[in-house]
């Protein structure tokens, strides 16, 4: 329990560093509130990816079909 700190204390330096940021840019503050949700999103959507692409020889995209062998 006693390095519990750290990676809340990644997320607040990261939610802080995105809200600066959007405040020089003119967005709203909420935005960063939703960036640690964003990034969720994002491994998480990455890791889908990489279990479909490993799970079949081949990746669909726009109604097309890519073998992944072949471009390894």
């Amino acid at each position: 329990m006693e390095w519990i700190w750290l990676p809340l204390a990644e997320m607040g330096l990261g939610t802080l560093s995105r809200a600066l940021t959007d405040r020089a840019a003119g967005y709203a503050f909420g935005l960063a509130l939703l960036h640690p949700l964003a990034i969720g999103a994002m491994v998480g959507m990455s890791l889908d990816a990489a279990v479909r692409a490993t799970g079949r020889g081949s990746v669909a995209w726009r109604s097309r079909r890519y073998n992944i062998k072949d471009a390894a």
